[in-house]
């Protein structure tokens, strides 16, 4: 039995992609394979930017939502970055952020890379001394279909050129 993606009636547009149709794709892909975000989201519209990534579950703060797996999400250096085309470049950089402790660039594989900014989130990031990388913890409680949010600034040392695409 063939399943089939239902794109719905209302569409955004953004540069060459309609978000809609990104959108259950995306969705496809999260139900059919694992993903390294610990607890249930989904993907949806935000009236943040674009696509956001939202709560699927009640999540209790202190809560750990996300954490760096090596082997699943992608490290890269500035050199290994500068070798890639400019358009796959500009596409790795929207999603990608700069540790600032690593100088490395990663790259989230499953829907973490949804998260958008916000001065006030309900996430908080961290890098414990044992760990090389971040972990994403919950704030504060976060509702069932509530946008996780995260600030950028505290982990992404691209935070000003993230802030600057459109």
């Amino acid at each position: 039995m063939k399943k089939s993606l239902d794109f719905g009636t209302e569409s955004i547009w953004f540069g060459f992609y309609n978000a809609t149709i990104i959108i259950e794709i995306l969705k496809y892909f999260n139900s059919h394979f694992f993903l390294m975000l610990l607890t249930k989201t989904k993907i949806g519209s935000s009236k943040i930017n674009g696509i956001g990534l939202f709560a699927n579950q009640f999540i209790p703060k202190g809560t750990i939502i996300w954490k760096f797996h090596s082997g699943f999400d992608i490290k890269i250096d500035k050199n290994e970055l500068a070798k890639l085309p400019e358009t796959t470049k500009e596409c790795f950089l929207k999603y990608a952020y700069l540790n600032p402790d690593t100088n490395k660039y990663i790259l989230c594989l499953d829907d973490a890379r949804f998260f958008n900014h916000s001065d006030d989130p309900n996430c908080i990031d961290e890098t414990p001394e044992e760990e090389n990388e971040g972990i994403t913890f919950a704030a504060r409680d976060i509702q069932q279909g509530e946008e996780l949010t995260s600030d950028y600034r505290k982990y992404d040392a691209d935070y000003d050129y993230k802030m600057s695409i459109p």
